[in-house]
C-alpha cells in the first residue's frame, strides 16, 4: 500500500511540474523563437574543462545565468565556473550546469547540437 501511495504521490508531483512548465511564458517564449536541434551526448569525466550553455533551471534563471554559453570545469558531484564579471568562482550542481549523468553506465554527458552550438 505504501508503494502505490509513494507512486500516486510522485505522479502529482510530476504533474504539478509539467503544469508549471506549461504555464510559464518565458520558457514559451524562448521555445517558440529558438527551434528544436538535433543533439548528441558528448561524454564528459571530472577534471574536464567544457563548453556549455547553461540551461533554464530556476537557479540559473535566479542568478541570471540561464541560456548563456560559458566554460565550467566537471567535478565529480558538481561544476565550477567564473560568471563574467565575477572573481569569484560559483558551483553549479551537474543539471543546472548542463551536465547529466547516463543511468545506465553511470558516466557524465553534455548535450551537443550538431552544428557546434
Amino acid at each position: 500500500m505504501q508503494t502505490i501511495t509513494d507512486l500516486g504521490r510522485e505522479y502529482r508531483q510530476a504533474r504539478d511540474r509539467v503544469d508549471t512548465l506549461i504555464a510559464d511564458t518565458t520558457r514559451t517564449l524562448y521555445a517558440q523563437t529558438h527551434g528544436g536541434r538535433v543533439v548528441q551526448r558528448r561524454y564528459v569525466n571530472p577534471g574536464d574543462t567544457v563548453l556549455v550553455v547553461l540551461p533554464h533551471t530556476d537557479p540559473c534563471r535566479r542568478l541570471h545565468l540561464a541560456g548563456h554559453t560559458t566554460h565550467v570545469t566537471v567535478g565529480s558531484c558538481d561544476a565550477r565556473l567564473r560568471p563574467s564579471g565575477s572573481v569569484h568562482p560559483l558551483r553549479l550542481t551537474h543539471p543546472d550546469a548542463g551536465i547529466y549523468r547516463d543511468p545506465t553506465t553511470g558516466r557524465l554527458y553534455i548535450l551537443r547540437t550538431t552544428t557546434g552550438h
